[in-house]
Order: C-alpha cells, then structure tokens, then sequence
C-alpha cells in the first residue's frame, strides 16, 4: 500500500499525536489554487508575473504552471487535466526544451491526478524526458529551491536528463513519493531503463525531506545523494537500482553507476535509511520500512557522514528473487568511512532486519576512518529462512576500531567477520557456514563473546599481527564453537586457531568460558602463540556433561615453521595460582573441562622450526579430564616416560612427570587422607623449581585426572629424591576403586604429562593400623 507521505501514513497506523524531531513530517497547508496541465508543449506563461497558468495557445503547459506557482505566496496545486493528450500507453510524455524553470514556492503536484493512473498499477503517467532540455547544470527534471518548503511531488516520471532527475536545494519538507528517475514507465507496472547523466535525487543543503517509494535507476552516479549540510532526511520504500518487469511480479537490474545511496561528509546528521517508529506501547508494536538497494556499480550503502541510521533495507537482494545474485551490488553492501553510525534492525529482527547479500565485495565494510558505529539486527550473506545470499568477500570486514557488531546472523560469505584494527566488540551473533574462518582477528584489543560459530575452517582465528601487549588483550568468552547451545553439532574444521598471536583470554571464571565441541580437527590450537589464558571452557563436553568431543585433540600447541615460540601459555591454572579443592563436578573455577576428544592436550614439537623447536613453559594445572580416546596429556616423544635427571629436551622440557611408591601411596580410610610417597627424578640443573605436584582422582588406569585433589610443593632439597606425606580429602570424596595420578610443574611453567594411575587401595582396619604389621605371640 502506498502512504501519500510519512504523517498520513502514521495516522492510518493509529497514531495520535505530534511527532517531534526526525520523525516530524509537515502536511500540506490546504491548497489555494490548482492549475490544471492540459498541454504537452513547453510553452511559457503568456504574461510574465501572470498568476494565471496561460500560454499564448491559452494551454496550461506543465512550464507555465510552474512558473505560474512561483509568481504567487500561497501553496499551489499542479493537477492534470482529464482531457491531457496521453500515448497508447495512456502515458502523457513531455520534452522541454531547456531547463524547467526551479521551483521556488510551495507546490503539490499530484502525479495521481492523471486520468489514466491507476493506484493499483501506479506507474507515473506524466513523464518529463530531457533529452532535449539541453547539457546545462540546470538540466535537471524537477528543482526544488529555497521557498520550495512543505512541496510534495508525487508519481511523476523523470530521465534522460544530463543532470538530476530529482533536485533539493536548499527547500525543507519536501515530499518526494512514487516517482521514477533514471527510468521510463511504460505499462502494467513495467519500465526501461533511460537513466539521467548524474544523480536520481540530489539532496543538497535540505532538511526533514521525505523521500518513499521512488523507483530510481540506471542514473549516471549515485541514485541519491546527500551533502552540503542535509540533515534528518528519511527515505522509505524506494527501489534503488531496480525497474519493475513482467506486470509488476517481477523486477529487473537497473543499476546506477555508483553507489545507490551515498550520504557524504559534509552532510548533516540524522539521515534514515530506512525507519521503524513505535505506534504502540501496550502492547508494543513497531512499524519499520525500509529500502531494496540492488545493481548499482558501487556500494548499495556509502556512509560518509556521521551519525546516520541504516533500517530494515534489502541490500543486493530483491525480495522477489532473493536468490538471485544478479541483484548483489558491485562494490559492498554498505560501505562505512564515518562514526557513530547505526546499521540496526527493529524489536522483531526476523521480520525487519536489514538484510545484505549477493554483493560483490564484502556485505558490510568498516573503513579506517570510520569508527564507533554499531552494526546489530542484520543478517549478511542470509535471511530469515536460512537461503545463501552470499557475499563475494567478508560478511563484516572492521579497518577501524571501536565498533559493536551485536545480534546479526552472518552466513555463506568468504569469511563472517574480520577484524584489522583493534578494541571492537564482537557479541551475541551467529557466524555460519563459511569457506574461511567465522571470526579473523588480526589485531588486539578484541572482545568476543557470546557468539554461536559453526560450519567454518576455523571458528574462530586470531593471527600475526595482533598487539601483543597487555592492552590489546583479545578476551573470548562464552561462545558456542562447532555447537549449539542445545547441543546440536555444526562442526567447523577447527574450533580457535591462535596463530602467531600474544596476550588472549579463551574463557574466565565468571561463567563465561567456550563450549567448545564437535569439531572436526582440534578444539584449540595455539601455532607459534604466547600468554594466552585458556581457563573454564568445555572443550568436547556440553555444561550438562553431554559428549561433544572434538576430532583432534582438544587442545593443540605447536610452532610455525621459523615462526614464534608457543610459550607462557596457561591452560586452567598458573603456577602462582592456589587450585581449590572443591571437586564437584559442576565446580570449574578456571580449570577447563577436556573431555570426549582424540587427545586431551598435545604439545607437539616442530623438526623444521630450528629457532624454537618446542613449546615451553605450558602450564596445565587444575582441569578435568574425561574419555579422550588417546593421552590426556601429550608432550610428544618421551612425554610419557621419564629419564634419568630430566635432561632430554621437548616440549615443556619433556618435564618428568612424578613416580609413586605404591607400596606407600595409599587411601587411608579412617584418617580420610591420601599417604604419598613420589619421586620426580629431575635435577635442579634440568628444572626450575620448586616443582608443584598436583593430585587427581582417575576413574580409571587411563592417566586422565578428573578431580583436583592437592597441590605439594617439591623443593630442590628433595630434587631427584623421594618424598613422603599425606593430605586430607576433601569432605564426601570416597576414592574407593579410583585411581591416583599427578603431575608435576617447574617454576617456569612447564607441566609434565600424567603419572601412572596408582589404585587407591584401602587399608583394612586389622592391618597396618599404626604401618607395622602386628606379630602374634
């Protein structure tokens, strides 16, 4: 249905009252006279400041009447009269012979007045074509100059101009509804393509325009254009690069040869791209309308300008053939050089997102001088019925910092999100099903959270250049990788890949860690990465203990060929760190939960990196560890036996993991505490310490400690020699029929694999009551 303009609209919507600021839309003073155009001349008005449309052929020429309403102060009307000469098409076609003359009053004309118009089929009728109007600056269709305020132009069709087909300058309030620039109706709904040298509409040094429903194609640049100062213009349900084919079911490429829409930077603030406005509180309902942007040689959207707002649009999608990548516009979807920017959606994202797909570049681009701009509500490169609308390149491709990109549904692009510069938030979105990675980090400061990424090389990938500094921490915390929260699996290859990056956080103890499952390689792999903190996520295991294991390990830490070390991460705790012994299940503290994968952690070394062949100073301390199929821990070669003193070399130093005495390593059931007796045979010449021994509960003799235990400390008074003591276990623990494994971590870091599983065995009460065996007499 077609609104007569934005008041009218919202008054059939309901709305009483006055809408102030952008929103506010002026009605037209009641009109004081009509000239009716009869004529398709292009004479004159007979006597110069004559307020009376009269040529010399006494016809009202569409000429004369704009050049009669200029001569008078009062709103005029500009009708066509019932007896207008009209083609076949019943098309009543003028061609001036030079400019049209500005218009410098308040007008309406009203294209709906001609006698074959019809609402149902609303083609313009009176169609202004300028190819004879001459090569002029002012060779425009319709200009609308200061005194113009409150004017409203209506189905009117405007093209082969060497300039604009449609013109604001300095005028405010000026309605613009249901016109074609760039494009000649011919019937039942259907046009060609006869585009104007420049512009579709030019927006110039004007304010609170209304533009809606136009259909503005094949023009020589952008199809509208803001700049000089406009401000708080709304533009509505126009077609940009598109004409309407096959009796108005259908629409064919009409592009126009820049951007469809372009706000530049000498624009005001407050220009809408599409609206939502409330017209209900109880219960809450929001009206949105937007804008199809398809076809054109440039972006669908260019911002330039700060502070604009981008609303329910279809961008290189036609909504009667979203399918159809022929509608994808050439350059991005929308291309950002500005701040403070919204790209958003309405309450009911389903239905009035803005949705951006087919287009040949990336669907959003955030350009270096753009910054602090909140992209949320949209979906790129998919709709709400999950078709692929996608985009050459990346979905979201951030150059600047400081950016929100929130609540969208990215899918079926070359990558979801990328991100070159650094301190944007990355929260709440959904990046599927992408031929490179869902997230690619490629500088610090970063926050992720909350995000559900499947169906992707890497879920998630933070590379090279990131800021390896504190301050450009990257912080990834409580997303979904390779898993839905409701378990169902969407595999990427791998879930993190940390690639030659410094200073990350993979989860926290806030309730905000990864779950991290179902992937097809490794759930986290760190190549040629330092300090990241790996700490509370479910890695191949759903919070509800459901398996999710992934393919590979769960987490992997190896080394680029001549790349950077893999050094100082930590995985649950740090060596400075007290573990707490609360072992119920549901406790994870910053311990991470490994469950369900090939291996549990492998720390692989690197034969062609001659620079740093192994990974070192890898803490793992206080996690779970449940039915990997392979080692819980893996130093690789020679991790899981130990050599005298500890002087081979490996990842982690190949740290020798602890040696019990079994004969004095027991659960002493009525005291309820572990007796130990170990031995780690590593010299301090081979290790920093003091050394850290963690105890485990196993399940099993598969050396895969589930339940932290105790940490000893092993000084280098012991180094290489046993050591003997006892710890208390924690309150409802019964060890019975479990085993007992530990690990060992030098100063520095370097953690060991598991020991061998020792069985708890439980001393009977009648022996070794006070550790001698009693002698009968």
């Amino acid at each position: 249905m077609i609104y007569k303009h934005f008041q009218e609209w919202l008054n059939r919507l309901g709305i009483i009252g006055t809408l102030v600021g952008s929103l506010a839309m002026v009605t037209s003073a009641h009109a004081q006279i009509t000239f009716f155009v009869d004529s398709l001349a292009d004479d004159p008005l007979q006597v110069e400041g004559d307020n009376l449309c009269v040529t010399d052929n006494n016809e009202c020429t569409f000429r004369a009447a704009l050049e009669a309403a200029n001569n008078r102060s009062d709103t005029v009307t500009i009708e066509f009269n019932p007896a207008i000469p009209t083609d076949v098409l019943g098309r009543s076609i003028i061609q001036p012979s030079s400019p049209l003359p500005a218009i410098s009053n308040q007008v309406i004309i009203s294209g709906e007045s001609h006698p074959d118009f019809s609402p149902s089929d609303p083609l313009p009728r009176f169609l202004i074509d300028g190819a004879t109007a001459g090569g002029s600056a002012l060779a425009n269709g319709l200009y609308l100059v200061n005194g113009s305020q409150g004017s409203e132009v209506r189905f009117l069709a405007a093209y082969n101009f060497t300039q604009s087909g449609f013109v604001l300058g300095q005028t405010s309030e000026v309605t613009l509804e249901g016109n074609y620039s760039g494009l000649r109706p011919i019937s039942a709904n259907t046009a060609e393509t006869l585009g104007n040298g420049a512009f579709g509409i030019w927006i110039s040094a004007s304010d609170n325009n209304f533009i809606e429903n136009n259909w503005i194609g094949d023009n020589g640049f952008q199809g509208i254009i803001i700049n000089s100062g406009s401000a708080d213009n709304v533009m509505v349900g126009n077609r940009i690069g598109q004409r309407p084919t096959a009796g108005g079911s259908g629409v064919a490429v009409a592009g126009n040869g820049l951007s469809g829409i372009q706000i530049n930077a000498d624009a005001g603030s407050g220009n809408e791209i599409g609206r939502c406005v409330t017209i209900s509180t109880m219960p809450f309902i929001q009206e949105c309308r937007g804008n199809f942007i398809t076809a054109n040689a440039g972006a669908g959207i260019h911002l330039i300008a700060d502070n604009q707002s981008v609303y329910t649009n279809r961008i290189g999608v036609a909504p009667e053939e979203p399918t159809n990548a022929v509608f994808g516009n050439t350059g991005q979807g929308i291309l950002i050089e500005s701040s403070n920017n919204t790209i958003s959606s309405g309450l009911n994202v389903e239905a009035t997102a803005n949705i951006i797909g087919h287009n040949q570049s990336d669907g959003i681009l955030i350009h270096p001088d753009g910054s602090n701009n909140m992209i949320t509500g949209t979906m790129i490169g998919t709709n709400s019925v999950g078709e692929d609308l996608g985009n050459a390149d990346r979905g979201v491709f951030a150059l600047s910092g400081g950016n929100t990109i929130s609540n969208n549904r990215i899918a079926n692009n070359s990558t979801g999100i990328r991100l070159l510069a650094g301190y944007n938030e990355i929260t709440d979105n959904e990046v599927i099903n992408h031929s490179g990675n869902g997230v690619n980090i490629d500088n610090g400061g970063q926050l992720i959270q909350g995000n559900i990424v499947g169906h992707n090389q890497s879920g998630i990938a933070y590379a090279h250049d990131i800021d390896a500094t504190p301050q450009g921490l990257v912080s990834i915390f409580d997303n979904h990788i390779g898993v839905r929260p409701d378990g169902t699996p969407i595999p990427n290859n791998g879930g993190i890949l940390g690639w030659s990056g410094g200073f990350t956080r993979i989860g926290n103890n806030e309730g905000r860690g990864n779950v991290i499952g179902h992937n097809e390689n490794n759930g986290i792999s760190l190549a040629s990465t330092s300090d990241a903190r790996i700490q509370a996520n479910w890695i191949g295991v759903m919070p509800d203990g459901a398996p999710a294991g992934n393919g590979g390990s769960g987490i992997h830490i190896g080394l680029l060929p001549d790349g950077a070390p893999s050094n100082n991460n930590r995985i649950g705790y740090t060596v400075q760190d007290v573990i707490p012994d609360d072992h119920a299940d549901s406790s994870q503290a910053l311990g991470n939960i490994i469950a369900y994968n090939n291996t549990g952690i492998y720390l692989q070394p690197s034969g062609s990196n001659k620079l740093h062949p192994y990974p070192l100073n890898n803490a793992i301390r206080g996690n779970r560890f449940i039915a990997n199929s392979e080692q819980a821990i893996d130093l690789g070669p020679g991790g899981d036996v130990t050599d005298p003193g500890g002087s081979e070399d490996g990842p982690n130093r190949l740290q020798n993991f602890p040696e019990f005495e079994t004969s004095d390593t027991y659960y002493n059931e009525g005291a309820g505490s572990i007796e130990f007796t170990y031995t780690v045979n590593t010299t301090s010449a081979n290790a920093s310490y003091p050394l850290l021994i963690d105890f485990y509960i196993a399940h099993n003799d598969s050396r895969q400690g589930h339940t932290f235990l105790y940490t000893d400390e092993y000084t280098g008074f012991f180094a290489a020699q046993p050591k003997s003591g006892s710890f208390s276990l924690p309150a409802g623990l019964d060890p019975s029929g479990s085993y007992l494994v530990a690990t060992a971590t030098d100063n520095d870091g370097n953690s060991s694999q598991f020991s061998e599983a020792i069985p708890l065995t439980v001393l009977p009460d009648e022996l070794f009551s006070d550790r001698f065996e009693e002698v009968t007499q």
